[in-house]
């Protein structure tokens, strides 16, 4: 099982424009404009890069959205989640009626210390003894998406693509590009190598079983 496919009532980009003119020549003022547009078109390629949800590595922090997502309940001790950061309900639904279980007193969030929450464990000392069995029957009020603010390596990776499809523009988007100096043609890649290796150093989605 794959946990992760949703989508996000807004989406936050990885980098900003001060930090891309920051590690970039300085340029006309007018080449501001295309860099705002590359930005979130970077940001996105990242999470197909990645085969994570839009915004996983940055949900907005204060401004994310809480929404519901519906998980069956698997009569067990653990209930394996979307990756969240903040967790506002959860509603745990039996026959026709629904009960709000509180973190501390019904379940924990787990992993212990890390910034966003994968699963919920039934609290061994609580009147609940396991996830109530059904379809769609766990209604869960959270702020999706594994980071609040973006991590520092999807940060320079997002800056590197953008300053990257900047130049490519530069050469009418060809294949290739030249250096003179070696009378050599280079041609480029999808993902840049030194970026794939800073991508590689962030997690991605998580799948169980």
């Amino acid at each position: 099982m794959v946990v992760g496919e949703y989508e996000v009532p807004i989406a936050c980009d990885y980098c900003t424009l001060a930090e891309v003119k920051a590690q970039l020549p300085e340029g006309a003022p007018e080449e501001d404009v295309v860099l705002e547009a590359l930005i979130p078109l970077i940001s996105r390629r990242i999470d197909r890069y990645k085969r994570v949800p839009i915004s996983y590595y940055n949900n907005c922090g204060d401004y994310a959205i809480a929404t519901i997502h519906l998980f069956d309940g698997n009569g067990e001790t653990e209930l394996w989640i979307d990756r969240c950061t903040q967790i506002d309900d959860v509603l745990v639904r039996q026959n026709s009626t629904g009960t709000h279980w509180v973190e501390g007193t019904d379940y924990y969030t787990w992993p212990w210390n890390t910034i966003w929450i994968a699963r919920l464990d039934i609290r061994s000392q609580g009147s609940r003894s396991s996830w109530t069995a059904g379809q769609r029957n766990i209604e869960i009020t959270a702020r999706w998406g594994a980071f609040p603010y973006t991590p520092d390596a999807v940060n320079q990776a997002c800056i590197m693509l953008v300053a990257r499809m900047k130049a490519r523009g530069q050469q009418m988007f060809r294949e290739t590009g030249a250096i003179v100096e070696l009378a050599q043609l280079v041609y480029t890649l999808a993902i840049d190598p030194e970026v794939a290796s800073i991508l590689k150093s962030v997690p991605g989605r998580l799948i169980v079983g």
